[in-house]
């Protein structure tokens, strides 16, 4: 059938085609558009597609339609789209002899300019933000869409879509994406709309405390009606607060929160707890913890891993045991906090923490050492919550900070990456650790993680871990090792 359609065509059209020998479809397909003119590759893809479809109606439907019958579709739809073409020549032309052209205004030199736009589901459930970005010239160099749950403000959606967290795939480029944003969130602070959820306040303050700061977020929230300060919009101002380290403020918006009998959740003792812990108040972390117990707030893994945090930069080991035990009694408890339970454990043998009434650190050090404990905590949470490419983020991020690093980092993402059977991983930090200057590679500290490991069971990895130092040269034992 399809020799038959072909025979009635042109025969040059045929010849052409016929004599690219291109195995591959795509390619044989753009090499006759480099070769043929606009007519002639309109015809040969209108013929393709017309052959395609009478071979699927015969043999799927068993409707046959005669070559003439589909040379003539052809020659009809090419006529129709002829007209549409003339058409439309004829509309633009009338159009810009009547409308004035619209300019666009290019950004500045050196950077690029970002177009945003918010759209919200009909079921008011969420929406989604699209964000073009083009240089100088107009040209496009990429594109990014993010759908945001439980937002169903346009404004809100526009905004959070100039924040360069929301353009990804843009992202390696010079953006500045102030201008924009500053009138929105500018108007954003002088208007109240009824039709607002809570969590769209809390976003809004956000969002402002981004542009404007901490106090441009308190005065938002101050002169929020009544009916709007709910639990989303405090919790919202007391992250900003936090971020800040405005401890004082901070700790007055807590007890306002009391005092107007919200129902503080988990996320809000968090929030206060994280604070303490950055500024170094690491005392009062333990009293927030009987606090949240009293209200019978249930504890997630962030809260246990705040508190470990606290324990275990201020060398208390007998208050870390007795957590660890907390954790394992929770009826919330599952894999991943067991996980957690056992790398917070296997860090602190293996890293030779002592108590604070003997510790090993001097007292102009214990800052550095309180955010280094601090940090792999965070990486044996994100262990925990099965974020391997978080922790891989976390440990770039801690190799590239000024302060010296420790062997209890190294000791810290190790494990991790061992008990999760990420032997590669594993492999590519000892070696990053056999390079490094400072730290010098401690034998000692790894012989000390394979005896931490064989404490708590977990001999097969402790196996893996033996035979991927002999790779390195190494040799372990849970008396003495050495290098070859």
């Amino acid at each position: 059938m399809s020799r038959c359609i072909w025979a009635l065509s042109d025969d040059e059209l045929v010849s052409r085609m016929t004599a690219n020998e291109e195995p591959n479809a795509r390619l044989w397909l753009f090499q006759l558009s480099d070769e043929m003119d606009h007519d002639n590759f309109t015809r040969m893809a209108v013929t393709l597609w017309s052959v395609w479809s009478v071979r699927r109606k015969a043999v799927y439907e068993s409707i046959f339609q005669s070559p003439q019958q589909t040379i003539y579709f052809v020659e009809n739809f090419i006529a129709k789209l002829g007209q549409i073409s003339s058409s439309r020549v004829r509309h633009e032309a009338r159009a810009a002899s009547t409308i004035p052209p619209e300019r666009w205004l290019p950004p500045p030199a050196g950077c690029v300019k970002i177009d945003g736009d918010g759209a919200v589901a009909r079921s008011r459930r969420g929406g989604a933000v699209a964000t073009l970005c083009r240089d100088q010239s107009g040209l496009y160099l990429g594109s990014s869409v993010v759908v945001f749950q439980g937002i169903n403000d346009p404004l809100i959606l526009e905004t959070d879509g100039l924040f360069p967290n929301s353009m990804s795939p843009i992202s390696r480029w010079n953006v500045d994406p102030l201008s924009g944003r500053n009138r929105v969130a500018e108007w954003m602070k002088t208007h109240h709309e009824s039709d607002l959820s809570e969590n769209d306040y809390g976003v809004r303050i956000d969002l402002i405390t981004k542009v404007f700061g901490a106090t441009a977020a308190e005065d938002f929230f101050e002169k929020l009606p009544p009916a709007a300060k709910s639990l989303e919009a405090y919790t919202a101002l007391l992250h900003s607060y936090a971020r800040s380290k405005m401890i004082d403020k901070a700790e007055r918006l807590f007890q306002r929160m009391k005092d107007a009998d919200l129902p503080i959740d988990v996320l809000v003792y968090n929030e206060m707890m994280t604070l303490y812990i950055s500024v170094g108040e690491l005392d009062k972390v333990p009293t927030l913890a009987e606090e949240l117990k009293r209200q019978n707030v249930s504890p997630d893994l962030f809260t246990y891993n705040l508190r470990i945090s606290a324990s275990v930069a201020s060398m208390d080991l007998e208050v870390f045991r007795g957590i660890l035990d907390e954790m394992s009694k929770d009826p919330n408890s599952n894999e991943g906090w067991t996980l957690y339970r056992n790398l917070a454990s296997i860090y602190v043998d293996a890293s030779q923490l002592v108590s604070s009434g003997n510790s090993l650190v001097e007292a102009e050090v214990k800052i550095s050492q309180r955010e280094w404990i601090t940090y792999d905590l965070l990486v044996i949470l994100q262990t925990g919550l099965g974020n391997l490419d978080r922790v891989k983020d976390i440990w770039k991020s801690m190799q590239m900070t000024a302060q010296r690093m420790t062997s209890r980092n190294y000791v810290c993402v190790l494990s991790a990456y061992l008990m999760c059977g990420q032997l590669k991983d594993a492999a590519e930090v000892v070696d990053q650790w056999q390079r490094s200057k400072v730290p010098e590679f401690d034998i000692s500290a790894c012989n000390r993680l394979f005896d931490a490991l064989l404490a708590v069971g977990f001999t097969d990895t402790a196996d893996s871990f033996r035979e991927l130092m002999l790779q390195k040269s190494c040799i372990l034992s849970n008396r003495a090792s050495a290098c070859s």
